[in-house]
């Protein structure tokens, strides 16, 4: 998904809430990422992303946590919200969004192409 990111083929739709997500994830000890390369792919995300401000849904979620994406995701018009867990997620009524595990949206990404 990053590669298809910063190879200008997909594009983020983002809030602040999102963008503090990623700089948590991706400084976890466990990835073994670089500082600095964390910072030039933040940096690159909040350049070349779409900024929304996002209204609340009246969406009840598993995990609380995952609101925002959802949130996001409607708010910017988003074709797709990729998670790794989709399962949790209910599509919003009238909706045209698609949810998918990021294999899935790869798989369909490459037979659009």
């Amino acid at each position: 998904m990053l590669d298809l990111f910063l190879a200008g083929e997909i594009t983020l739709v983002v809030d602040d809430r999102i963008l503090s997500e990623y700089r948590a994830v991706l400084g976890r000890r466990k990835f073994g990422f670089d500082p600095s390369d964390i910072s030039e792919v933040m940096d690159q995300i909040e350049v070349e992303s779409v900024r929304v401000t996002a209204p609340p849904l009246d969406v009840l979620l598993p995990d609380a946590n995952d609101l925002p994406f959802l949130e996001v995701a409607v708010a910017g018009d988003a074709e797709t919200l990729v998670t790794g867990n989709a399962r949790h997620f209910k599509k919003p009524r009238g909706g045209l969004l698609a949810i998918e595990g990021p294999a899935e949206f790869i798989r369909r990404w490459r037979v659009r192409s």
